[in-house]
């Protein structure tokens, strides 16, 4: 059996893509997957896991990674205001908080990211406790290769879940890919390359 660990980012991007094609014609579809073509890998990889069953794979991903969710969706969502109203992106940390989510968009983003997580929860094999303070393999990935915290944590529960594959559109952890020591516990892979693998086995 292969396990598979789904990032934070690939769950929020599919997301996000759902949410804004949500409803909408397929000529305008269309030109909403062409603006956002570097995400829809994450939306055709859960669109395709979570519509059929793929035998001898199983797919989780955990309760910190759901929570990451929502800090990556709601960081999209407010940074696409900051540009739609000419906020050049060096600038976006300075006026981020003149841009946050006011009553009404936070009441449809509650909504919304309640149904689709619900959703996702229900269709993945398990939703997991993070292996928080697990020394064995934390430090390293911390002091030596250099990890954001939550980053360490996850990738830490895939290892401690056996996971074969980690599926993440983060570029320094898929960078780390690359490093035999990390190659020979589990490959760390985009959800295209995934996604190839998978349709593989059909």
């Amino acid at each position: 059996m292969n396990n598979v660990f789904i990032d934070a980012n690939v769950i929020a991007y599919w997301l996000f893509i759902g949410r804004i094609t949500k409803g909408k014609r397929d000529t305008k579809r269309k030109e909403i997957l062409e603006r956002y073509k570097k995400l829809k890998q994450a939306y055709d990889f859960i669109d395709f896991i979570t519509k059929r069953k793929t035998e001898g794979y199983t797919f989780i991903t955990s309760k910190l990674a759901l929570s990451e969710v929502i800090t990556v969706l709601s960081d999209f969502i407010i940074s696409e205001k900051m540009s739609l109203n000419g906020i050049v992106t060096i600038y976006w940390p300075r006026y981020k908080k003149d841009f946050l989510l006011n009553d009404e968009e936070f009441r449809d983003f509650q909504d919304d990211i309640t149904q689709r997580i619900n959703f996702i929860s229900s269709k993945l094999d398990g939703v997991v406790d993070d292996k928080l303070l697990e020394l064995e393999n934390y430090p390293y990935f911390v002091g030596v290769l250099g990890l954001l915290t939550q980053d360490a944590i996850l990738l830490n529960t895939a290892i401690k879940k056996e996971s074969n594959y980690f599926v993440t559109m983060d570029r320094d952890l898929l960078e780390l890919d690359k490093k035999e020591e990390i190659r020979k516990i589990l490959r760390i892979i985009k959800p295209q390359t995934m996604l190839v693998i998978l349709e593989k086995k059909k």
